[in-house]
């Protein structure tokens, strides 16, 4: 097995944290004090989203390649796929579960207690069944619902299902050269800034598909060509490209100039060498990284509890002032970690072990299911 990247891990903590205090400064149903006034990089934190999924597809290749390798050789690859989804489903859906129940579940008891609380009309019924077979960023509806952060989650899955068939197009161009598919990736980034479509239309699934496919290409820049991963972990390039994202996030440059850097600072980190990796390798960094996950996922259920006791408890809608609201925001992330860290002990890691014992009980080989997935 192979072992992990711990810089990777780490810097998916300090993105998680960085799109969370992205929607803890934004007003729900009040006036914020301008954090991000003071803090121009908060605005950008949208991009955080657009890092996973550039590293989500680098990941995917990195634990997953030699298998599919030696199943596709051994003409397995029915199993490969079956095991690969199964693995997917445990690591992402108890906690988006949970988290979508528990949503639920305070919406619907304030609803039946405060008589003019209010629910969005985007939260129905209707919505709720997307989100529990986790396809609500397919293309079914035209905005997020529920536990909202979750429909990157939707959208990871739909990558998902199609990795061995992303996995062959790549490996198809590598014979020849992969400049072409790097080219269209960063292409459709770019043209996502122009082209007017919502998520109804498909814009999460593109969004997704196309930085997964960059990241892919990315493992195969690193396992194919070690003196460019060799250049860019030398500590100048390292800081290059860090002061570079940094820099460029206090401007109102394109989105997609900041999302083609991201590719090279995965490749700059993929062997934990250099200045900031050594950073990054620091345990509180590496735990938020391990919680990561939760964070992201939980965050929204964290402002949504405060949201509502702000507004219907405490009848404060208004701005506190810049030094209140900061302390708020330092409350709102501490909870939020702790929130975290809870459920990761005992949500994502039990259920994870649990599911993973059940699939391993083979059921899809019974005898009803057998000539669905019969081996090749």
């Amino acid at each position: 097995m192979k072992s992990e990247i711990v810089s990777l891990t780490s810097i998916r903590g300090i993105a998680a944290i960085w799109v969370a205090i992205f929607h803890f400064v934004i007003p729900f149903n009040r006036e914020v004090a301008c954090i991000s006034c003071h803090l121009p990089p908060l605005d950008k934190a949208y991009l955080s989203v657009d890092l996973f999924f550039i590293l989500s597809g680098f990941i995917m290749c990195y634990v997953y390649m030699d298998k599919y390798k030696q199943c596709k050789e051994d003409k397995r690859t029915r199993n490969f796929y079956i095991s690969f989804i199964q693995a997917r489903i445990a690591r992402i859906y108890p906690l988006h579960l949970a988290t979508l129940i528990f949503f639920s579940l305070w919406i619907l008891t304030l609803y039946t207690l405060i008589d003019n609380y209010k629910i969005s009309e985007r939260n129905n019924i209707e919505t709720y069944i997307y989100n529990l077979f986790l396809i609500h960023a397919w293309g079914v509806w035209n905005d997020v619902t529920w536990n909202y952060p979750s429909w990157s989650i939707s959208a990871e899955l739909f990558a998902y299902l199609l990795f061995p068939i992303i996995l062959s197009l790549v490996g198809f161009f590598l014979k020849n050269s992969l400049i072409p598919l790097a080219l269209v990736c960063v292409v459709s980034i770019e043209a996502r800034s122009w082209i007017d479509f919502d998520i109804g239309q498909g814009a999460a699934i593109y969004r997704c598909i196309s930085e997964f496919t960059l990241g892919i290409i990315g493992y195969f820049i690193y396992t194919n060509n070690k003196k460019t991963i060799e250049i860019l972990e030398n500590n100048i390039f390292q800081f290059l490209l860090l002061a570079s994202i940094i820099l460029l996030s206090f401007t109102s440059i394109r989105d997609s100039i900041i999302i083609a850097l991201f590719l090279p600072l995965i490749l700059s980190l993929s062997n934990d060498k250099g200045f900031l990796s050594k950073i990054l390798n620091i345990k509180p960094l590496y735990y938020l990284g391990l919680i990561s996950y939760s964070i992201y996922l939980t965050h929204a259920l964290v402002m949504m509890v405060y949201r509502d006791f702000r507004i219907y408890y405490f009848k404060t809608s208004g701005s506190l002032g810049f030094e209140v609201e900061v302390f708020i925001l330092i409350m709102l992330i501490s909870t939020t970690i702790f929130l975290s860290w809870f459920t990761y002990i005992y949500i994502e890691k039990k259920m994870r072990v649990y599911l993973n014992m059940i699939f391993k009980l083979d059921i899809i080989k019974r005898p009803l299911l057998a000539k669905l997935f019969k081996n090749e």
